[in-house]
């Protein structure tokens, strides 16, 4: 569709459909400091597990973020014009797919961490399973810390592309909500 048979809130409506992939943008500052939470409990040789189970959850938390943030701004805005509806299943399906990628990236990363972990493990004098769980949770928190900077450009790219009343399609997404 060309931009001009678009109204201008209808193309700003579509590019909040991808802006809304954005969400975890305010919870930064909170990842950040369970990073340094994390640091405090490999390094001072802390047993709770507590605060790494707090970290992993604020880490996934920020992972995923962006679903239902899309999800609901797209629910809302859908019925009022197909371009809307359209850029918001996009939005949604790149979402979802980005979300796979990374929950695969975790899984693969956990069953390459633990091993390694676990070899060098009884060098220390912490307990085994907490230096490997320890681990696991740095290497995701890692992962997420230059994963999702590596998105932003992505969804402020098509969200661009909406505003302008132009279709966009990422590449490498797959298909979840037609």
């Amino acid at each position: 569709m060309p931009s001009s048979s678009l109204s201008r809130a209808i193309r700003f409506r579509a590019a909040c459909c991808h802006l809304a992939g954005l969400a975890w943008l305010p919870l930064l500052p909170l990842v950040a400091g369970c990073l340094n939470l994390l640091l405090t409990v490999v390094f001072n040789d802390s047993s709770e597990f507590l605060s790494l189970i707090t970290l992993l959850s604020f880490t996934l938390l920020l992972v995923y973020s962006g679903i239902p943030a899309t999800f609901w701004v797209w629910q809302r805005q859908r019925n009022i014009h197909s371009f809307i509806d359209e850029r918001g299943r996009k939005a949604l399906n790149f979402q979802l797919s980005v979300s796979c990628f990374l929950t695969i990236v975790f899984i693969l990363t956990t069953l390459l961490v633990i091993p390694a972990c676990s070899d060098v493990a009884h060098h220390y004098t912490s307990p085994k399973t907490q230096f490997v769980f320890s681990w696991v949770v740095g290497w995701i928190v890692l992962e997420s810390a230059w994963a999702l900077p590596l998105l932003a450009p992505f969804i402020l790219f098509a969200a661009v592309q909406a505003c302008r009343g132009r279709s966009h399609s990422h590449a490498l997404i797959r298909w979840f909500v037609r």
